[in-house]
């Protein structure tokens, strides 16, 4: 299941990924690569294909003020190069209201604007996944737009809200797929079910198919297992099969299908440090659970099927933060690179290629040291990497921000430095701007779960008139010996705002550049 740019949506905040490699060994084969890059897409793919994989769900997160689709830079290159191998996708819908404070009525907003935009991407590509004619969707946590719909108000009683709510999903079909029943979503739910009344509730809404996102919770610990914070390998995978066949019996009883889900593992530690560190795991040992999986499947009358074939799920791709993937990489519990990727090649490829594809050489976040105008245009400081902006657009060689209280964002990049060093931060604030703005940089450093270098500060201000700005924010290394750096964090927040106060502020960025502080002449020329 590919996920957004870098390796997984939580990677975006360097301190969420340096605090968390602490905890659990995590770094993907091909490094700290593009989610947009083609190239890297296509080295997934291949490898992907190599080990009998046929499909991937792209999460689809919607912006804060919804109509916005946000991280969709993998999907747009997965499919730049996937058309001509056919290999198949589709996308799902994450939940935003159980992410962002949202209202009730905000949260079916986002999923009505997530189906128009889902209904373009699925209409015209023949390579999404379909049941027949109809396109699969999936949702994630489905009860939560059930209960927005309560808490809107368009439900006449709690008794009946199911069954309205899947009356609402009929008349959105119908808006924007067209009155034909047969082109209308498979809609698919990816919560795991833990009753019987969890499948029930699911189909009186309106949800056609049950694909677990993970066959595995943290319900499922024990009191020994929560304490220890360790989770074995083996009861591990005894659960995950166990939930499977209690799935199948719960799908029975309400007759819709389910696809199984063979997830290689899960490590919230990696996230909040509460939850279990998997130990004693193996590539074989998954290959043992598939096996499994598949085996019992002949017994699973409610398994989907799809042209005679069984359709299963193996969890993330590239879930990495979550210690959930089977791309090629490093991932605590696990001791090769490519034991969970080969563990599925046994299974669903046995005649396929057992050698790997060596990673494209060009498929690093950036360069190597210098952030230039051209990486704006290639989207490193695109809209995903801000928060607290209302907007963020281009105007000439600038990148304009919009941005109420302050404005925040983080630049990934890795380079080595032996000396002083700078950033070199180019920019204006517009015609008509006044009062003074506070810019503030830290760096972050490789092998410590806190900024390690001094943040630095610059005030501009402005007084109704155009007032450009180039400035250095001077660094020097700490240890007395080269180190890596892994990007910076940047501030920008007016000074002069009182609390609470929503004014709508405007800055223009023409360039952020890395400077080596040991040739200071031609820094500061």
């Amino acid at each position: 299941m590919p996920k957004p740019v870098l390796f997984s949506h939580h990677w975006r905040m360097l301190s969420s990924y340096n605090s968390s490699v602490e905890h659990v060994p995590i770094k993907p084969y091909l490094g700290f690569y593009r989610g947009d890059s083609q190239k890297a897409a296509a080295w997934q793919i291949n490898e992907a294909e190599r080990a009998g994989l046929e499909w991937f769900i792209f999460d689809v997160y919607m912006d804060e003020n919804s109509k916005i689709v946000r991280f969709t830079e993998s999907l747009d290159a997965f499919l730049a190069v996937s058309k001509k191998s056919g290999f198949r996708f589709a996308t799902m819908f994450t939940n935003a209201e159980a992410l962002l404070p949202l209202s009730a009525k905000d949260s079916l907003v986002q999923f009505r604007d997530y189906l128009k935009w889902n209904a373009r991407i699925l209409l015209e590509n023949e390579n999404y996944l379909r049941s027949g004619m109809r396109p699969v969707i999936v949702v994630w946590r489905p009860k939560l737009l059930l209960r927005a719909f309560r808490e809107s108000g368009l439900s006449s009683s709690n008794r009946k809200s199911a069954s309205e709510f899947q009356a609402y999903l009929k008349g959105l079909y119908k808006e924007i797929f067209g009155p034909d029943v047969s082109r209308w979503p498979v809609l698919a739910s990816a919560h795991l079910p833990r009753t019987d009344d969890d499948v029930f509730l699911a189909k009186e809404m309106g949800i056609d198919l049950i694909i677990p996102y993970h066959a595995f919770s943290l319900r499922d610990l024990s009191k020994t297992e929560k304490l220890t914070g360790e989770l074995d390998y083996d009861r591990y995978t005894s659960q995950v099969y166990t939930n499977n066949l209690k799935i199948n019996s719960f799908s029975e009883k309400s007759d819709i299908d389910f696809i199984p889900a063979i997830p290689s593992g899960f490590s919230k530690v990696a996230l909040n440090k509460s939850g279990p560190r998997l130990k004693n795991a193996s590539g074989l040992k998954y290959e043992m659970l598939i096996r499994n999986v598949l085996s019992s499947t002949k017994n699973m009358n409610q398994a989907y099927r799809q042209n005679g074939r069984i359709l299963v799920s193996l969890g993330a791709w590239n879930e990495w933060m979550n210690g959930h993937a089977i791309a090629p990489g490093t991932l605590g519990g696990f001791s090769g690179i490519f034991d969970r990727l080969d563990a599925v090649r046994r299974c669903f490829n046995p005649s396929g290629s057992a050698v790997y594809t060596p990673a494209p050489t060009n498929v690093e976040e950036v360069k190597t040291s210098v952030l230039d105008p051209e990486i704006f245009d290639k989207g490193l400081l695109g809209r995903e990497h801000f928060s607290w902006i209302q907007d963020v657009e281009r105007d000439g060689g600038s990148l304009v921000l919009r941005f109420d209280r302050k404005a925040r964002f983080e630049i990934p990049f890795t380079c080595r430095v032996s000396g002083p060093f700078a950033f070199r931060l180019v920019g204006s604030l517009p015609d008509g701007s006044s009062g003074k703005y506070q810019f503030k940089i830290k760096v972050f450093r490789k092998g410590s779960p806190v900024w390690d270098y001094p943040e630095k500060t610059y005030i501009v201000s402005s007084s109704g008139r155009k007032n450009n700005f180039d400035v250095l924010f001077d660094f020097d290394i700490t240890s007395g010996s080269s180190e890596e750096i892994w990007g910076v964090e940047m501030f920008i927040e007016p000074m002069n705002a009182r609390s609470g106060q929503m004014k709508k502020h405007v800055v223009l960025l023409n360039n952020l550049v890395m400077v080596d502080r040991t040739k200071k002449s031609e820094a500061d020329s």
